[in-house]
């Protein structure tokens, strides 16, 4: 009886952690169909698609993006060299009305060409794509939306 216990006991102990090791994997989840990631899992390529678009609009040079929530994103212009105050403002209302139209789930853009708060969406941009969650940064998006004026239609720029 001791023989077959000294056999018995390892293989339980086998069968058991083969069992458990054969149970789901410990997966990310994902987010839900038709839903957007937001915070710690921050929608890059959402971001990004945003950036394409921005930097289609005539006298765009450079375009920087975050979701700062599920239907909401904050993005950064650098506008070519001359472009006047007035011509700017076209340009911010263009991209802050063709955005959420040409991406699915969006509902209000903020878009700004101020030089300090266009490196700052950049900065914040870059510490997502680097893992760190967007609220990381809620202070920050917090004072850049405090910043910019509210438009009529509902969207922002500055």
């Amino acid at each position: 009886m001791r023989s077959r216990m000294r056999y018995l006991i390892p293989l339980l102990l086998l069968v058991v952690s083969l069992a458990a090791g054969c149970g789901r994997q410990n997966a990310v989840p994902g987010p839900e169909p038709g839903q957007r990631m937001t915070d710690g899992q921050a929608d890059v390529g959402m971001a990004d698609e945003a950036v394409e678009l921005a930097e289609q609009v005539e006298g765009v040079d450079t375009a920087y993006a975050v979701v700062t929530g599920p239907s909401t994103l904050m993005v950064g212009l650098v506008l070519a060299q001359g472009i006047g105050e007035e011509a700017a403002s076209r340009i911010e209302e263009q991209v802050a009305d063709e955005l959420p139209r040409r991406l699915e789930g969006v509902e209000e853009v903020v878009v700004t060409s101020n030089p300090d708060l266009v490196e700052r969406i950049r900065e914040i941009g870059r510490g997502v794509r680097e893992g760190r969650p967007v609220s990381e940064f809620a202070d920050e998006v917090d004072e850049i939306m405090d910043r910019l004026a509210p438009r009529d239609d509902g969207g922002q720029t500055t």
